[in-house]
C-alpha cells in the first residue's frame, strides 16, 4: 500500500466539528475535498450554544473541534484536564483581521495535515493551528 493511500485512509477517519465562528460552507468544502468528515453546528441545532456545549457535542460525535475562540477554549481545556475529562481535540485559529496573516481554508487544511504528519494526536490536546502554517 502506498504512503499516499495510507495517508488518505487516515484522513477519512478524522472528523471535524466547526463551532459557530469557523462554520463556513467554503471550509466545509475544502475539508471534505481532502477526505475529512465535517460536522456543522447548523445541522444539529447547536448554533449559539455556549462553548462548553460545543465541546461536549464534538466529543460525543468523536470529532475534533475547530474554533477561533482561542481564549475561551484554552480555559475550558484547562478545566477539563483538572477534572480528568476527555475530549476529541481542540484546534484553535487565531484571527488577526489581516488578510496577510489570517488563515484561508486551504491554509487551514494544509496546517492540519502538517500537525498530522508530525505525528501529533488531536485527542485531549489544545493545538494552536497558526503555529503549523508553513
Amino acid at each position: 500500500m502506498s504512503v499516499q493511500k495510507k495517508d488518505r485512509e487516515r484522513d477519512l477517519k478524522i472528523k471535524f466539528y466547526l463551532d459557530d465562528d469557523t462554520d463556513s460552507d467554503i471550509l466545509i468544502q475544502v475539508l471534505k475535498a481532502e477526505g475529512f468528515s465535517v460536522i456543522s453546528p447548523r445541522y444539529f441545532n447547536m448554533c449559539g450554544k455556549d462553548d462548553e456545549e460545543h465541546l461536549i457535542f464534538s466529543t460525543s460525535q468523536k470529532a475534533v473541534l475547530l474554533t477561533k475562540n482561542c481564549e475561551h477554549f484554552k480555559k475550558i481545556n484547562k478545566i477539563w484536564k483538572t477534572k480528568a475529562l476527555k475530549h476529541s481535540g481542540i484546534i484553535v485559529l487565531y484571527q488577526y483581521n489581516n488578510p496577510k496573516r489570517d488563515m484561508t481554508p486551504i491554509k487551514i487544511v494544509r496546517s492540519i495535515k502538517n500537525v498530522m504528519n508530525a505525528g501529533i494526536l488531536f485527542e485531549n490536546n489544545y493545538i494552536i493551528l497558526n503555529l503549523w502554517n508553513y
